[in-house]
This record gives C-alpha cells, sequence and structure tokens, in this order.
C-alpha cells in the first residue's frame, strides 16, 4: 500500500522536507498500522537532510527500545548506482497525474488527482482544511532525539554504510557496508545515553 503525505505549502515554510518532517510523517504512519509486525523493514535513498542521518538510525533505536513498537528494525539505504525505487515511479505517476489534469486550482483537487493516479494507495493531508488545525504534527525530533543519544562514534560509517539493524535481544546496532559485507557491531552505549 503505497501512502502519500500531502504537504501544504504555507507548512513548509516552517519546517520545510527535513529531517523533522520525515521522521514525523514516518511515526505519525508507525503508530497508526492496525497491525504492527514484529520486524519493520525500511528501504530509504541515501539522501542525508532527510534519510541518512543519526537522526534516523536514534529514531529506529527509540521505537525499538523505549515505545516498543518493533522488536527488530532492519534500515536499508540504496546501493549507489541503484538510486530509482517503486515510491519514485508511484511519485512520477502522481506527477504525471498533476501535469496532464486541467481543473487542479486547490490543494484539495490535488490530493483528489493523485489519489486517482494508482490504485491502492492513500493519501492523506497533513492539515485539515475545515479547521485549519494540522491532522500531522511535526515535532522537533533533532532536539528530542539528541537529549537522548549522544553523537554517534566515528566508528559509525554511517556514509558509506548501507545496511543497518536494530533488535530488541541486542544492545549493539549492526551495520554493514552491503548486505554481503561483513557485520559491524557498535555498542549502542557508544551512541546512545541511557533511556529512562
Amino acid at each position: 500500500m503505497q501512502s502519500f503525505y500531502c504537504v501544504a505549502e504555507k507548512d513548509l515554510i516552517g519546517y520545510g522536507k527535513g529531517r523533522n518532517a520525515i521522521i514525523s510523517y514516518l511515526y505519525n504512519y508507525l503508530v497508526n498500522l492496525p497491525i504492527k509486525p514484529k520486524k519493520l523493514v525500511l528501504y530509504c535513498d541515501n539522501c542525508v537532510s532527510q534519510n541518512k542521518n543519526i537522526y534516523i538510525l536514534s529514531f529506529c533505536h527509540w521505537i525499538v527500545f523505549s515505545q516498543r513498537l518493533f522488536e527488530e528494525v532492519d534500515i536499508n539505504f540504496l546501493i549507489p548506482g541503484h538510486t530509482k525505487f517503486s515510491p519514485d515511479r508511484h511519485l512520477g505517476y502522481a506527477k504525471m497525474a498533476l501535469n496532464q489534469s486541467d481543473n487542479v486550482e486547490t490543494f484539495i483537487d490535488a490530493m483528489q488527482v493523485i489519489s486517482e493516479s494508482a490504485k491502492k494507495q492513500i493519501v492523506k493531508p497533513t492539515r485539515n482544511f475545515n479547521d485549519d488545525l494540522q491532522n500531522v504534527r511535526v515535532y522537533n525530533w533533532k532536539k528530542f532525539l539528541l537529549g537522548k543519544y549522544s553523537r554517534p562514534s566515528s566508528r559509525l560509517r554511517l556514509f558509506t554504510s548501507h545496511f543497518f539493524r536494530v533488535k530488541r535481544d541486542n544492545p549493539k546496532i549492526e551495520y554493514r557496508t552491503y548486505h554481503d559485507s561483513d557485520q559491524c557491531l557498535l555498542n549502542s552505549s557508544k551512541i546512545t545515553k541511557m533511556l529512562h
């Protein structure tokens, strides 16, 4: 099931499309899953400001150990040269539908066109336009997570690693350059403070 979070332009001025927005939309999606699997598998592009950063890793650690939403989270980043995957295709369909539509004058019109651009997709507005209240709140995850987690150790090769795993039964964070590379373990105490 493809889910689009549609954001009003006026909201982008306030918080942009960076890590706080991305983690807020991800958190909203995860806590509203009707059935939560034991294992969450994420596939992300290598965008440093949105996905490939210590805040996403800290967030995944937090949802496993503090929130206990999942027993395990795997985070897979695309390997250079293989940077197109299904979310890009779905976004392409939505953009094409918007460009071909003659009657998109409002944000709600745009959401309708996006909704009809593919089967089995959910379009979620981040704002309720009847009362102008936010449906999906954007939190300051950077501030929150820095209050719980310290800066990563220089041993963590965040930018050259493409696979990370957080498991509730192991306090160490597993990471690898590639899936078939040797496993590296990072003691979570090196990157985290104790969670209360």
